[in-house]
Order: structure tokens, then C-alpha cells, then sequence
């Protein structure tokens, strides 16, 4: 069998840096595309996080307090927010009226006297919240 030809070595090695460069630029593209469509969803985790912190003590004193806390605040965000930006529905909901399908969804939870909010990305896999809080996204345009 003979070597290749310097000529169809060219060729192949342009053809595989072609693959490459392609299927680099498609993940590109596609991260980009996911932080987008996520950028609502991050907001909406921010805004409880946010709301949590700033909750008086006596707002989760006992877990009937916690629960009434909760369903007040999923009514108010939702006014803030009346819209899921993945589809119809809410974008807040309570643990226990989780949907099957929870994609770009909030949900707020209550355990024992403590609030827990968790945000579903875009595929409905549950969102780090360390990372929202940490390093939260920039505030909405007021027009």
C-alpha cells in the first residue's frame, strides 16, 4: 500500500480543522443560546433569594407561618412576574404544586419553619442557588 499523497493529507487535515471549527462555533452558539433562554429564570431565582433575605423574623416564626409566607409570596412574585418564559403558566409556584414538566419554574418550599426556593433551567433540572446568589444577574431594563 502506498502513503498518501502530501496533496490528500492537506485535504483531509482542512477537512478535519473544518469539523472541528464547525462543531466549535455550534457549542458556542448553543451555551449562548441556554444562558439566554436561562437569563429570565436567573432573574426570577434572584428576585426570591433576594426577598428571602431581606423576610423579618417573625415571617417564618413556626412552620403555619412559613406556609402563609410562602403563599403570600408566590402570589406577589407572580404579579411581579405573571409569565413561565418557557411556556404557559406561572413562574412561581409552591413545592407541592410542582408540575410534571417544571421547566423555568421557581418553586418556594416549606420545611419545618424555613423557606426554600428552587429554580428549574430551561430542561427542568434543578438550578445551583449558591451561583445565583453569589453571582446574580443584571438587573432588568426599566423602560
Amino acid at each position: 500500500m502506498t502513503a498518501p499523497t502530501a496533496r490528500a493529507t492537506r485535504r483531509f487535515a482542512a477537512f478535519l480543522f473544518t469539523a472541528i471549527a464547525i462543531y466549535g462555533l455550534w457549542a458556542i452558539f448553543l451555551s449562548i443560546h441556554t444562558i439566554v433562554q436561562q437569563a429570565p429564570v436567573r432573574r426570577h431565582l434572584w428576585l426570591a433569594l433576594e426577598t428571602l433575605r431581606q423576610l423579618p423574623p417573625d415571617a417564618t416564626a413556626d412552620a403555619a407561618a412559613a406556609q402563609r409566607s410562602a403563599r403570600l409570596l408566590v402570589a406577589h412574585w407572580n404579579r411581579i412576574h405573571p409569565h413561565n418564559p418557557c411556556g404557559p403558566g406561572p413562574a412561581y409556584v409552591l413545592a407541592q404544586d410542582l408540575p410534571a414538566q417544571h421547566a423555568c419554574l421557581v418553586s418556594v418550599g416549606v420545611q419545618g419553619n424555613h423557606l426554600l426556593v428552587r429554580a428549574y433551567d430551561t430542561q427542568g433540572y434543578a438550578m445551583d442557588n449558591i451561583y445565583e446568589a453569589l453571582y446574580p444577574p443584571p438587573p432588568p431594563k426599566v423602560e
